[in-house]
């Protein structure tokens, strides 16, 4: 029951960001804006029993169609079947992330950083606040030299997404760190996107920023927020605010 209540929370949040196409048994987003392959991506909406076939090579066409490569994201124990059929066809395992899941009771308010403080953005924030987001995201999770966002990028980013609730953490009045809680679905949230520039790494500004996110999105009545940690050492960061190992998540891409 858990891990159907997290994968429908992925799938409903996916739904409010991109357009969605159905092939059944999966439904497909893309970001018009945006061909990425962390924002253009398939989910099964339902366990799956055998080899989808037909359905795989149709996604597939649907999405190349498109300019995009056929890619998805699922929970491992909720489409096991799933894997071994994409892997079959060719795609190749881009990410294998560790669920993790908290509660109200578990999440763990962790103690101010010197000089950093946290906030939300909302419609009314500058621009150049997403405009900041979106760099801080880019050098995190690609090069560190990664060029500035561009105001028409960070604007499709703050129209596209206006339904997650965004962070940002600052130190001397620059954004080093951001994060969001996408919207909630049967009373469950995914803390996505948690990402600090290199050269503020170490002094706990994740792991506050983390906290913050979390115990804000239990204030507004969710029940269960879950994230996924690229690895083990983000893992432990994740730790400390309270989540705890739940599974595994995993991205698929056909290049």
């Amino acid at each position: 029951m858990l891990i159907e209540r997290i994968q429908s929370q992925l799938r409903a949040s996916a739904a409010a960001a991109y357009a969605a196409t159905a092939i059944p048994p999966f439904t497909c987003y893309v970001n018009p804006d945006d061909p990425s392959p962390g924002y253009n991506y398939a989910i099964p909406d339902a366990a799956l029993a055998g080899d989808p076939g037909r359905a795989l090579d149709d996604l597939a066409e649907f999405y190349r169609g498109r300019g995009r490569a056929p890619r998805f994201e699922f929970l491992e124990a909720y489409a096991p079947g799933l894997s071994p059929a994409l892997e079959k066809r060719g795609y190749r395992l881009e990410m294998r992330s560790y669920l993790m899941i908290c509660t109200r009771a578990d999440v763990v308010p962790l103690p101010p950083v010197a000089g950093v403080s946290v906030r939300t953005l909302s419609a009314a924030s500058p621009l150049a606040d997403f405009q900041a987001l979106m760099t801080v995201q880019s050098r995190s999770f690609g090069a560190a030299d990664a060029p500035a966002a561009s105001a028409e990028v960070a604007e499709n980013f703050r129209r596209r997404f206006a339904a997650s609730t965004l962070f940002v953490a600052e130190m001397d009045g620059e954004i080093v760190s951001g994060g969001a809680f996408t919207p909630p679905a049967d009373g469950v949230t995914e803390v996505v996107g948690i990402a600090t520039l290199p050269g503020f790494r170490g002094r706990g500004i994740a792991g506050l920023l983390t906290s913050q996110i979390t115990r804000h999105a239990f204030g507004q009545g969710v029940e269960l927020a879950f994230l996924t940690a690229g690895d083990a050492a983000a893992g432990r960061v994740y730790g400390r605010v309270g989540f705890q190992a739940a599974g595994f998540g995993c991205a698929w891409i056909l290049e």
